[in-house]
């Protein structure tokens, strides 16, 4: 197991409203897979 990999699968719509509170984790650096409806998003929680 990665323990420095959170993977998250959302509907589409539970996403956007996430992402709309975590804009500025993508400065950090976050990895956006779009399949159908849904969302799996990928963050790197390495320092």
């Amino acid at each position: 197991m990665n323990e420095a990999l959170n993977t998250y699968v959302l509907p589409r719509d539970v996403v956007w409203t996430f992402l709309l509170h975590v804009q500025l984790d993508f400065i950090i650096g976050q990895v956006i897979l779009v399949n159908g409806d849904e969302v799996t998003i990928m963050k790197n929680q390495c320092r």
